[in-house]
Order: C-alpha cells, then structure tokens, then sequence
C-alpha cells in the first residue's frame, strides 16, 4: 500500500497544480481520490474490485509523464488526461455516489466514546 499511497500523493499533487484545466472534473477527481484513500486504509471497502482498478489506472495515466498528448504541450496537454477520467467516471459513476453519500452519513454519526 505505500506504492498506492505515493501514487495518491503524486495525483493529488499534480491536480492541485493543475486545478483551472481540470477545474470541469475537479469534484470527481477529489472523490476519486478520497475513496481509494478510504479503500486503502480500510475505512471504506463497499466498492467493487473493477472501481478500484479503473480508477488506479486513471490516476497511473494520470501521473506518467509519456501520454498521448505530453502536458507541456499547452492548452492540449491535459485532454486526453480529462477523457480518460471522464471515460472512468461514467462507468464508476454509482461507486462514486455511493461513497459521498458514505462520507455524508459518517460525518453525521457520533464519535465513540
């Protein structure tokens, strides 16, 4: 789980520069990104094996420098990165709901005493 963390880390980091160009995909992208958190530190495991995979995939993309179109190529270099994602999101769409509404709940109920 420290390679999954590192990746976490980089994709994050990488977003967060990145925001105004990914700003359309930025809600499911910080989902995205707290779910495999959640997923990874076992808080959250209601989520289909095929999710987690595709949404690793997305973020490995995301994070390799040697994609279909280089980021530093300007106003295009972030396009296939956001289809990608956007291609990933329409199919994990109902994980992706159910896990905000999981955060939601959660942050409702009382902490143990």
């Amino acid at each position: 789980t420290l390679e999954f963390n590192q990746l976490l880390t980089r994709a994050k980091a990488k977003a967060s520069t990145q925001r105004t160009t990914l700003n359309e995909i930025w809600e499911d992208l910080e989902t995205l990104l707290r779910l495999l958190k959640a997923y990874t530190n076992g808080t959250y495991k209601k989520v289909p094996w095929a999710v987690i995979v595709s949404c690793a995939g997305a973020l490995l993309y995301f994070v390799n420098p040697l994609d279909v179109i280089p980021d530093f190529i300007f106003a295009m270099g972030f396009l296939d990165d956001i289809s990608v994602f956007l291609y990933v999101f329409s199919k994990v769409r109902g994980s992706l709901d159910s896990f905000r509404a999981w955060e939601k709940e959660s942050s409702k109920s009382p902490e143990p005493t």
